[in-house]
C-alpha cells in the first residue's frame, strides 16, 4: 500500500498524515535513494521517532495497567 500522496483522494489524504508509515516511507526513500543520513530528512525522522515515543509510552501504561490487577 505505497503510493505517492498526489494519488490518494483528497478525502483520505489527511489519515496518510497521521500513519507512520508515510513518514517511514519518506524516510527510507532519503536513507536508501538519495544516501542521506537518517536525520538529514527531518519530517521523516521526527515523525517516526514520535510514533516509537508514543508506542513506548503507550505499550509502558498498558503493561503498567496489567500487572496492579
Amino acid at each position: 500500500m505505497l503510493w505517492p500522496l498526489q494519488a490518494i483522494p483528497e478525502v483520505l489524504r489527511p489519515l496518510a498524515y497521521i500513519a507512520p508509515l508515510t513518514y517511514g516511507n519518506r524516510l527510507l526513500r532519503a536513507v536508501m535513494v538519495k544516501g542521506l543520513p537518517p536525520w538529514a530528512e527531518p519530517v521523516g525522522f521526527a515523525g517516526v521517532l514520535i510514533f516509537l515515543v508514543f508506542t513506548v509510552i503507550l505499550a509502558s501504561l498498558t503493561l503498567r495497567a496489567g500487572v496492579k490487577q
